[in-house]
């Protein structure tokens, strides 16, 4: 059985005109790309169209990226240049959306979930960026310090597990308010 290609080895491949490489790097760091955003925007269809903005904007500027950089951090640069100009574009819209009902299945509980997602906004931006990469990126260890921007993965788990915490408080909080 043959080992996966790493990123620096599809980014080449793809620097190189295999879309399929590009295709697969896409698939492994899409959902870093939309924790990332998804930390700073709480609208999930501007989310979802900055996504595919800074997906774009990866294939036309990846003869930029010089390994070793992480290629995770080079998505979040381009996610942020890419939500910077949305913001310049459209300054007056809000960052914040209401509850995305439309995501919800037909057996999800509407209240419980519109209780998660009040609790969610209660929590600051660096708890709930703890959250979004751990759960919506998948990431865990070394590639969530990289992402909270923390130098150990022990200190990535500790932020990771204060949010769940903070999450739980703040829920707990919900049911014992009239």
């Amino acid at each position: 059985m043959s080992r996966p290609a790493d990123d620096a080895e599809l980014a080449q491949r793809a620097k190189d005109g295999d879309e399929g490489a590009y295709a697969e790097l896409v698939q492994r760091q899409a959902p870093r790309i939309a924790a990332y955003l998804g930390t700073r925007i709480r609208r999930p269809e501007v989310v979802d169209a900055l996504l595919v903005e800074t997906i774009d904007a990866g294939w036309r500027y990846l003869h930029k990226y010089r390994p070793p950089q992480s290629l995770s951090a080079w998505f979040r640069g381009l996610a942020a240049e890419v939500a910077r100009f949305w913001r310049r574009e459209h300054p007056d819209e809000p960052l914040r959306g209401p509850f995305p009902r439309e995501r919800c299945g037909p057996d999800d509980d509407p209240e419980l979930l519109a209780r998660v997602h009040a609790a969610l906004e209660a929590l600051d931006q660096k708890l709930r960026g703890a959250l979004e990469h751990r759960f919506r990126g998948g990431l865990e260890g070394a590639q969530l310090a990289d992402a909270l921007h923390l130098d150990a993965s022990a200190d990535a788990e500790r932020l990771v597990e204060r949010a769940i915490a903070a999450l739980a408080r703040a829920l707990a909080g919900q049911r014992e308010s009239p």
